[in-house]
């Protein structure tokens, strides 16, 4: 920000409020003039006299005011352009007053024009002057007070959002400001009825009253009459006009950004923020929209990121909150892999290609798992740990478990089909399978949590697949899972016996078996 710029934001607010209660002393001057009410040589004389002395000083007072209620808003202005570090005890002050200045100098408008309103006609009357004159005085600095006073305030408004609050309020959060004073949308359309019909309407009243002087004639009281309306309602169409603009601007623009913005949002597109520029319920629904749009965002990211480990179904059942994640017994089919020979590997090959051969098997073996409605829970080191039948109830858990090992095995052979090509080593896995009870839930710290499965189950099959080194075979089942296949996948496979075995930590023996594609 320049020299200039600066200039000008530091005195906008203060300007503002100059031209506002000149617009009003050109307003009181024309009405003055082209009245129908009485008036008197000696009491334009003493009025003459009282306007010359009595407003340059109530208007030095008011600037005095204003620059010293600044102080905090200037100090912070001053720091933003130097990049200085400003005090978080300022910053919160600036913000303070930055909000509340336009009720601030709304009360000190409307205390210059209602003394000024008890002032003159005291005057006039301590200087002998009595009669309609002293009221009609009182009710026209009265209504003016009124009319400026509520035009400068949204005229100080819209100063307000268009040049402070974006460099006060970057972020928004202008409604978490405390002790602020807001003004309400139905605040602002009851002023924007009474200046623009009760005051004209008050007017024009107090007016008419005024033309049973016995001072004219009624051709002359006509005259004055007729001239007194046509002024009077062309300032007060001026006013109007204004009023209307400073009213419908403050809540036209906010709407529209808003109506963008959820636009925006309906299209899925969630990025960028509505400009916040008040704290009243137009800012309060910006920042609610606001928060919105970025909780969606963060949700369509956490959805992005979920997909890449889970099937789109159960990724969309679990983020809607279908399915329970704080724990359930649940019967399940668990597949584990690990690929033979792998520390060996890592020893002999480059760290990138290692990464690259293993990435490649993973996301082989994950695809044929996801595609056959399995759930990949854990890559943990070279082995793969997925489950069937949670967190989405599946009946045919064991024939899709024994369907995505089938499609390991045909996947695996065409991947070594790959790597021959490149002159890579060929993988070689075990895959274990057992199908049994096991307890399903979201577990872990605070901070990291993974759905997981607990119980005797899992570590079966984690041990089926051990198994495999001693049996030489790629495949191995329980009778558990063997029994509960649908007749079509037995089928589709060749089955082999094994006998019963004794698995570590597991108390009855468990009848097992090999699983070979059909050549």
């Amino acid at each position: 920000m320049n020299n200039y710029s600066f200039f000008i934001f530091r005195n906008s607010m203060l300007a503002g409020n100059i031209v506002a209660n000149l617009v009003g002393m050109l307003l009181f001057t024309m009405i003055e003039n082209f009245t129908v009410a009485p008036s008197t040589e000696q009491a334009d004389l003493i009025l003459a006299q009282i306007r010359h002395i009595y407003f340059p000083c109530a208007y030095l007072i008011m600037i005095i005011l204003t620059i010293y209620y600044e102080k905090p808003i200037r100090s912070f202005l001053k720091g933003t352009q130097n990049r200085e570090n400003i005090d978080l005890a300022l910053k919160g002050k600036a913000r303070q007053r930055v909000l509340n200045e336009p009720f601030f100098l709304l009360l000190l408008d409307f205390s210059v024009w209602v003394v000024s309103a008890l002032l003159f006609p005291l005057i006039l009357w301590g200087n002998g002057i009595t009669g309609k004159i002293l009221f009609r005085l009182f009710c026209q600095k009265f209504l003016i007070g009124v009319i400026i006073t509520t035009c400068a305030f949204f005229l100080l408004e819209m100063i307000l959002r268009k040049k402070l609050i974006p460099i006060f309020f970057p972020e928004g959060g202008l409604y978490k400001t405390p002790r602020t004073f807001r003004i309400r949308i139905k605040t602002r359309l009851t002023a924007l009825l009474v200046g623009i019909n009760i005051i004209p309407l008050t007017a024009f009243f107090i007016m008419g009253m005024a033309t049973y002087s016995k001072q004219f004639n009624e051709t002359e009281l006509l005259l004055r009459f007729r001239i007194a309306v046509l002024f009077n309602v062309l300032g007060f169409m001026i006013l109007g006009i204004l009023l209307v603009f400073l009213v419908t601007s403050s809540m036209s623009k906010p709407f529209g950004d808003i109506i963008k913005k959820l636009k925006q949002i309906k299209k899925g597109k969630f990025d960028g923020k509505i400009m916040v520029l008040s704290n009243d319920e137009i800012g309060y629904t910006a920042e609610v929209i606001n928060d919105m749009a970025e909780g969606l965002k963060d949700r369509e990211f956490i959805k992005d990121a979920f997909g890449k480990y889970v099937a789109k179904e159960v990724r969309d059942e679990v983020l809607s909150g279908n399915i329970p994640l704080d724990g359930e017994q649940k019967k399940v089919t668990v597949l584990f892999t690990d690929l033979r020979n792998f520390t060996p590997m890592v020893e002999k090959y480059e760290p990138k290609q290692t990464i690259q051969m293993m990435n490649m098997y993973f996301k082989e073996m994950a695809k044929a798992i996801q595609e056959n409605g399995g759930l990949v829970l854990q890559f943990i080191g070279d082995e793969i740990y997925a489950v069937f039948g949670a967190p989405i109830y599946d009946k045919y858990h064991p024939t899709h478990a024994i369907k995505a090992a089938i499609a390991l095995q045909k996947s695996l052979i065409k991947l070594n089909v790959e790597f021959k090509k490149n002159n890579w080593p060929p993988m070689v896995h075990g895959v274990g399978i057992h199908s049994g009870k096991a307890l399903a839930a979201n577990m872990g710290s605070p901070d990291r949590m993974s759905y997981l499965l607990v119980g005797n189950t899992v570590n079966i099959a984690s041990r089926l697949q051990g198994l495999n080194k001693e049996f030489q075979t790629e495949t191995i089942l329980s009778q558990a899972t063997y029994e509960e296949l649908l007749p079509e996948i037995i089928n589709e496979a060749e089955f082999s016996a094994l006998g019963a075995v004794d698995l570590k930590g597991i108390k009855d023996k468990i009848k097992i078996f090999s699983l070979d594609i059909k050549k």
